[in-house]
């Protein structure tokens, strides 16, 4: 086909595009004119007989012909490769297969036209990675390429994973308020650069589109079919071991993979639309996609409980034929969790004390294989496991992993790690003095030699750590007089830690009343701030010299947080802090911590509704952080009041 064509009929697509990107309305050309379309139809389906006809120089005249006319004859022609006629199927395979596509069109952007510039020379695993990396750039022209990838490209694998990618944006922007309009821009332009082409990856597009825009109701049906034929389609691969010469060797494997993450988008879109219950019904056939290997499976599970399916990781793990979790304790406590997510608390409890025996079980079998101490390595396995139950909120469970891991390290490095996130769970749980217990051996203890192996934790954020939990504990128990000199010690210990905790100076700040503790206060936040402020200017110097490495970018943008963080809550330089707050979400908008200090910056400022917004977008990111969920429920109370304080004052003046 001829490139020179192909870039001039796509490019009016786009162009037409564009213009309901700007208008909001959907636009219809002459292309689509029923007169028109028919006569190209009925032309093409001619041609393609005349692939299969007896005479050479009408098979040749009629491919040159096809060749001619691109694009326009593309959904014929891939239809035509299933022909009953060899000859037929084959001439229209290599048109297909030989079609010099340009991918990128000249009114794209640099980054869009550099990701598909050689995009027809790499293989289906290439392919696969550069529509990812289009999904990531997430710009309304990388977006539309995914279409027509979707729409032309040869492969159907790549074709579906183009649809799938776009499809996973489509729904992400629909979930945020401020991007919905954009959303409905972009499935307008997904209908007209579909126009009517009828493989999987446009019908499936089409369909999103004409629903979300509500041209259509929604209907389950529509993408129980869809996906009922892609089992189909995989089921007969399977059967015959049918092989497209264009595919890879792990060709059913890559299909199971793709067929399962269009129903995992698919389940997300049914849950939003028509709940649950429905998204269960249509999940339970994707069971049997879910290769056998442990990383599969857990993140199976993991996808499950992420929409609200536990009934899935139950009957995957627990039935009695079922092997797949083994010993594996990470499979073990997701499936304790779906047990307690549908309220067997009896059930979840046998799999979680299952589950906290296999690292001894699995120690015991290594035995003298192990490299350094079994004990070791089984406290660090259940550090492990402890901080990936504390992102899953499941903190009983944790407190047992710690517990244990603390038992097991006894004298080393890692006890002093485990004792400090057990300490830290008691903390976020309010139960200061099991904290101050858990942490009471640094008192008898002396700093470390930094030039021996064990020592691998930082003494003075211990110490400090161990005083402002003993502050805690006093000002819980109403002695805020010992809270006070704690809280003091506290300060003084954590300057000279690694990381100075700007959570002991806030503290401090909320509880001075005397000048003397005012005093000593406006010292240590004076220094801190300089500390940080430092810090800031000279990242900012490096980013500006282009010399800042992303390790350097982290630490610019976790310094602003923290500077933000100390000046919101000192209700000091608000302004500042705001500022400081945007500066560490320009380098990663969706950073749940820093997300959690512009809700505080707002908050400071009286912005009690942007407060509970930036908040509920944290929550979104650490859903069972204990300490974020206080501050939202902080901030909801301190708008509920504001109504209240307009009255009581236009009541005073009346």
């Amino acid at each position: 086909m001829q490139s020179r064509f192909i870039s001039r009929y796509v490019g009016c697509l786009w162009f037409l595009g564009v213009l309901i990107l700007q208008s909001h309305t959907m636009v219809w050309g002459r292309a689509d004119n029923p007169a028109i379309l028919t006569e190209t139809h009925d032309q093409v389906a001619r041609l393609i007989a005349q692939l299969g006809h007896e005479n050479f120089r009408v098979r040749l005249n009629a491919q040159a012909e096809l060749e001619k006319i691109g694009l326009a004859a593309y959904e014929q022609l891939r239809e035509a490769v299933e022909h009953s006629d060899i000859q037929i199927a084959r001439s229209a395979e290599y048109l297909l297969r030989s079609q010099n596509v340009v991918w990128w069109l000249e009114s794209d952007s640099h980054e869009v036209r550099t990701r598909l510039q050689d995009y027809s020379s790499l293989n289906n695993t290439e392919r696969q990675t550069r529509l990812m990396e289009l999904a990531a750039l997430g710009t309304d022209d990388a977006l539309v390429a995914l279409c027509r990838v979707a729409k032309f490209e040869s492969s159907e694998w790549c074709s579906r994973a183009a649809a799938i990618n776009l499809l996973r944006k489509l729904s992400a922007l629909a979930q945020r308020p401020e991007s919905v309009q954009r959303q409905e821009s972009l499935c307008q332009a997904i209908q007209l650069t579909i126009g009517r082409a009828n493989r999987p990856a446009t019908n499936w597009l089409q369909s999103y589109a004409v629903q979300s825009l509500n041209s259509e109701p929604f209907n389950v049906n529509v993408w129980k079919d869809y996906v009922d034929k892609l089992n189909l389609d995989l089921s007969r691969a399977s059967r015959t071991g049918y092989k497209p010469s264009m595919q890879s060797t792990n060709y059913i494997e890559e299909q199971k993979l793709q067929v399962l993450q269009f129903y995992e988008w698919m389940i997300s879109w049914i849950r939003q639309k028509q709940g649950r219950q429905s998204a269960l019904e249509v999940a339970q056939p994707s069971l049997v996609l879910v290769s056998k290997n442990l990383h599969a499976v857990r993140e199976y599970c993991t996808w499950a409980l992420s929409v609200d399916l536990p009934e899935l990781v139950v009957e995957l793990l627990d039935s009695s034929k079922s092997k797949l979790a083994g010993d594996d304790q990470q499979l073990h406590y997701l499936l304790a969790e779906s047990h307690r997510k549908l309220n067997d608390e009896s059930k979840a409890t046998e799999v979680a004390v299952r589950a906290r025996q296999i690292p001894i079980e699995n120690i015991a079998r290594l035995g003298q294989l192990a490299r350094g101490s079994v004990n070791a390595i089984q406290s660090n396995q259940r550090i492990m496991q402890a901080m990936f139950l504390d992102e899953r909120g499941m903190f009983d469970w944790e407190e047992g992993e710690l517990q244990e891991a603390v038992a097991l390290s006894q004298g080393s490095g890692t006890s002093f790690q485990a004792r400090y996130l057990l300490a830290e769970l008691y903390r976020e749980g309010k139960q200061y003095a099991k904290a101050v217990e858990v942490l009471g051996v640094i008192k008898d203890s002396s700093p470390p030699d930094k030039n021996l192996p064990l020592a691998d934790f930082d003494y003075s954020t211990m110490l400090a750590s161990y005083h402002w939990y003993r502050a805690l504990d006093a000002q819980q128990s109403g002695k805020l007089e010992e809270a006070i000199t704690e809280l003091r010690t506290a300060c003084e210990a954590s300057e000279k830690s690694q990381m100075p905790n700007p959570d002991i100076i806030i503290n401090l700040y909320r509880l001075a009343k005397k000048p003397d503790d005012k005093a000593f206060f406006r010292v240590h936040f004076n220094k801190l701030v300089e500390q940080y402020r430092l810090e800031v200017t000279q990242e900012e110097s490096r980013l500006a010299e282009a010399t800042l490495s992303l390790r350097n970018t982290q630490r610019l943008a976790e310094s602003c947080n923290q500077l933000a963080w100390l000046l919101s809550n000192c209700e000091t330089n608000v302004e500042e802090a705001i500022y400081l707050s945007q500066r560490s979400l320009d380098f990663d908008p969706d950073m749940h911590t820093h997300l959690d200090t512009m809700a505080r910056c707002c908050f400071a400022a009286g912005r009690y509704e942007d407060a509970i917004a930036y908040q509920e977008k944290a929550l979104k990111g650490s859903p069972h952080n204990r300490s974020m969920k206080a501050q939202l429920v902080e901030f909801q109370q301190a708008l509920e009041k504001q109504p209240l304080k307009k009255s009581q004052n236009g009541n005073g003046t009346n």
